[in-house]
């Protein structure tokens, strides 16, 4: 069947889904879409080209702003490593459909990214802020995008864990593609309830990635639960771990946002007593302090009293660990962005 010619001059769209009997080969599928001189966006959902050979060293259609695609971790990766790259300033979205009939079970991020990946996607030279996230346990989302700030563009990751798979080389599969990125910020975001307990987030998780972010700022865990495990738990305790110098694991870590029960609970109660304050206090010691603390407190059913709120700031800023940083923050009203 030959391949359709029509050129629609307006187009700024395309999306297209699973065909049975695609017609274009990956090169006159680039060819058609060079010739939409306005397309800016393309969404490919389990649409497959026509494979004749090896794919080809292709340069990626100047005009599009936007990628999504959404197959087999296998066809993702070899459709993009048919162009020489992908440009930084393209809104990559990459979502993994577990092959079930194959039983691809194993979602680990490189698997639908090209080797190297920094070569493919330069975006990853730029990048300064990894998000992680818990999505559907059937799916594995990677999203590269753009995001402008103050009059520049800030490129940022954000990658989700399938939420009945196993992690144990998530982080550092992560580590492999960030490894030379300038990354500032590291986020652990969404509910992960229905994870197994036993795949929480672990410290010897955390290292390997933690060790390839020498210019880490920031760390946040955002409403980051693993069944009946503590997610604040696995990276604290990477940080306590001393680097390969010798040294505070993330020298340049000045910020810790951390989601919080009340300090009084049980389910606090040693964290607050114990793990947290050897944290503050490790840094500081090796002359590596954090300067800000921001405590997330979720809303309670009905508004918190001003009595309510006096308490957690006054349980804070008595602590005994308060001496070890400089500056705390209590947010008594935090909303994490909870999947829905």
């Amino acid at each position: 069947r030959s391949a359709p010619t029509a050129v629609f001059s307006a187009l700024r769209t395309l999306l297209l889904g699973n065909d049975g009997n695609p017609s274009f080969t990956l090169p006159s599928f680039i060819q058609f879409l060079s010739r939409h001189l306005h397309l800016e966006e393309l969404s490919l959902s389990q649409y497959n080209l026509v494979r004749n050979g090896l794919f080809t060293a292709l340069t990626f259609p100047p005009t599009i702003r936007r990628l999504t695609l959404a197959d087999k971790a296998g066809y993702i990766k070899r459709f993009l490593s048919s162009f020489t790259h992908i440009p930084a300033h393209v809104s990559l979205f990459i979502t993994y459909h577990r092959d079930l009939v194959g039983g691809d079970s194993a979602l680990f991020i490189t698997r639908g990214l090209p080797d190297p990946p920094q070569c493919y996607l330069p975006i990853l030279s730029h990048v300064s802020s990894i998000k992680i996230t818990g999505i559907p346990h059937y799916q594995y989302t990677f999203v590269g995008t753009s995001v402008a700030r103050h009059g520049s563009v800030t490129p940022f990751i954000q990658f989700g864990i399938p939420f009945f798979h196993t992690r144990s080389q998530e982080l550092a599969n992560a580590a492999h593609v960030f490894s030379r990125s300038p990354i500032t910020e590291v986020r652990l975001v969404g509910n992960f309830a229905m994870e197994v307990p036993s795949q929480a987030f672990r410290a010897a998780e955390w290292v390997p990635l933690l060790d390839v972010l020498p210019l880490l700022e920031h760390i946040a865990i955002e409403d980051a639960t693993v069944g009946e495990k503590d997610a604040r738990k696995g990276i604290l305790k990477a940080l306590l771990k001393p680097d390969p110098d010798g040294g505070a694991r993330c020298p340049r870590l000045k910020r810790l946002t951390l989601w919080c029960a009340d300090p009084p609970a049980t389910r606090d109660r040693a964290f607050f007593m114990d793990l947290l304050p050897r944290v503050l206090q490790a840094r500081a010691l090796q002359d590596a302090q954090v300067e800000e603390l921001r405590l997330l407190f979720e809303p309670v059913v009905g508004a918190r009293s001003t009595e309510d709120r006096g308490r957690l700031v006054s349980g804070v800023e008595t602590a005994p660990w308060r001496r070890f940083v400089n500056n705390v923050r209590v947010d008594v009203d935090f909303v994490s962005e909870r999947l829905p």
